[in-house]
């Protein structure tokens, strides 16, 4: 957010300048080149010089770029000795966090089953009502629970108005 910001800040100064009539400074790069000819003598040797001993051991250093050497080995956190066994955890870590847990995780959170039964009651659901239309039925009965077994309150007990 703070980089658009930012950004439209940056578009407003030329803007405002184009609305108020002012031109615009045009940016312009002289380049002076030389004729493309073969005369010119370039040296592609480097300029010898006596190298100093630091120079001549970094040069020492760096000349080895065999990775199986250790010199050039660069640890990956695990082990700051062995090579072999730092390797070994690196590959045994990226194995079982990305595999087992980012791909077996998400195919097993894929294909749990229904606990809370919803997809289930939504079939039995649209069969009952279909054999309700089938046999000629109310798609809800009035007498979903038997009129003998509901026990009601007297009249005179019923304090609130009921609107049917």
């Amino acid at each position: 957010m703070a980089a658009l910001l930012r950004y439209s800040t940056r578009l407003i100064r030329p803007l405002s300048k184009i609305r108020s009539g002012h031109r615009l400074p045009l940016s312009a790069a002289f380049i002076s080149t030389s004729p493309k000819n073969k005369d010119v003598i370039t040296s592609l040797d480097p300029m010898i010089r006596e190298k100093t001993p630091e120079i001549k051991g970094l040069e020492k250093h760096f000349e080895n770029i065999d990775e199986s050497d250790d010199k050039n080995w660069i640890t990956y956190g695990y082990d700051f000795v062995d090579k072999d066994l730092d390797r070994f955890i690196h590959n045994m870590t990226m194995f079982l966090s990305i595999t087992l847990c980012l791909v077996g995780g998400t195919f097993l959170l894929a294909y749990l089953p229904d606990r809370r039964l919803t997809e289930w009651s939504l079939r039995e659901a649209y069969l009952e009502l279909d054999r309700r239309e089938r046999d000629g039925l109310d798609l809800i009965s009035p007498d979903l629970l038997p009129p003998e077994s509901i026990e009601l309150p007297p009249d005179d007990e019923i304090t609130q108005e009921i609107i049917i």
